[in-house]
C-alpha cells in the first residue's frame, strides 16, 4: 500500500511538474508579444499548440486547467493585452478541435471553425474596443475609417477561411483563364499581386501598425511627400516581417516544386 501510495504520488509529481512547465513557456511566449510586434499573433497559436501535449498526456480536464491558467496569468502579467485577449479568445482551439473532428460531415466541420474563429475574433475586438476602452485599439479603428473598416471587417471573416473550400473554385478560376499547365505558371504569381493571402495582409497591416507615427511626421517636415514616406520610411521598416512572411510562404513551395521543375510541370 505504502508503495502505491509513493508511485500514485510520484505520477501527481511529474503531471504537475510537466503542466507547470508547458504553462511557464505559454506565459514567456506570450510575453515576447510586447517585444516582437508580429509576436501578437504568433506567440499566442503557439501557446495554443502546447496545450496539445498536456491534453495528450493527462486529459481534456487538465489541458482545460492549463489553458485557464496561461490565461490569467498572461492577462495580469502580460504588456500586450492584445495578444493576452487574443490567447484568451482561441488559445482553447487545440482542445476543441477533437470534437469538432469528429463530427462526420465535412462541410459541417469546415462550417463550424469558420464560425468559431470569427466568431471569437469579432467579441474579441467588441470587447477591448467597447468595453475596455482600450486606447490603442480604439485609435486605430478610428483612424481606419468607415470604408476601411468595413474592408477589414471582410477581411477578418475571410482570414480562418480554410484551402480546402476555395481549391476546387481557385482551379475552375484558373482553367477559364487558361491558367493551367501555362509555361509562365501565373497561377502561382499573379494571385498574390492582388493580396489574396489573408493572413500575410492582415500580418502586414498589424505591423506597419506598429511603426511610430513620430517617423512619418519628422519626414513630412523634412519635405517628403505621402508616396516618400512610403517607400523611404514604411517599406524600408517593414522588411523584416516581409521576410519573415516569405519564409513563412516560400519554406513550403521550395520543399515540393524542385521535384516537379525537372518535368515541367509545376502546376
Amino acid at each position: 500500500m505504502a508503495g502505491q501510495n509513493r508511485s500514485g504520488s510520484r505520477k501527481q509529481s511529474g503531471k504537475v511538474a510537466f503542466c507547470g512547465m508547458m504553462v511557464a513557456l505559454s506565459v514567456a511566449l506570450m510575453l515576447t508579444g510586447g517585444l516582437v510586434p508580429i509576436a501578437t499573433y504568433c506567440a499566442p497559436m503557439l501557446g495554443g499548440i502546447l496545450l496539445l501535449p498536456i491534453m495528450l498526456e493527462y486529459g481534456r480536464k487538465t489541458a482545460w486547467t492549463a489553458y485557464i491558467a496561461t490565461s490569467l496569468i498572461v492577462l495580469t502579467l502580460g504588456v500586450d493585452k492584445e495578444a493576452a485577449f487574443f490567447y484568451l479568445f482561441l488559445g482553447y482551439y487545440p482542445i476543441i478541435k477533437w470534437n469538432i473532428e469528429k463530427i462526420g460531415k465535412k462541410p459541417l466541420r469546415l462550417a463550424l471553425k469558420l464560425v468559431v474563429f470569427n466568431a471569437a475574433i469579432f467579441l474579441m475586438y467588441a470587447i477591448l474596443g467597447f468595453v475596455l476602452h482600450m486606447d490603442a485599439v480604439v485609435a486605430e479603428f478610428t483612424e481606419m475609417g468607415a470604408w476601411l473598416l468595413f474592408l477589414f471587417a471582410v477581411l477578418m471573416a475571410t482570414l480562418f477561411l480554410p484551402q480546402v473550400v476555395l481549391n476546387v473554385p481557385q482551379y475552375m478560376m484558373y482553367n477559364k483563364f487558361d491558367w493551367i499547365n501555362n509555361p509562365l505558371y501565373p497561377a502561382l504569381w499573379v494571385p498574390s499581386l492582388f493580396a489574396t493571402e489573408t493572413y500575410f495582409v492582415y500580418q502586414l497591416v498589424q505591423f506597419m501598425r506598429s511603426i511610430p507615427h513620430d517617423l512619418d511626421e519628422a519626414a513630412a517636415i523634412d519635405g517628403c511627400g505621402p508616396v516618400k514616406i512610403l517607400y523611404k520610411i514604411i517599406c524600408l521598416c517593414a522588411v523584416p516581417v516581409h521576410v519573415e512572411l516569405q519564409r513563412l510562404y516560400g519554406s513550403p513551395a521550395l520543399r515540393y516544386y524542385p521535384a516537379q521543375i525537372p518535368h515541367g510541370n509545376l502546376c
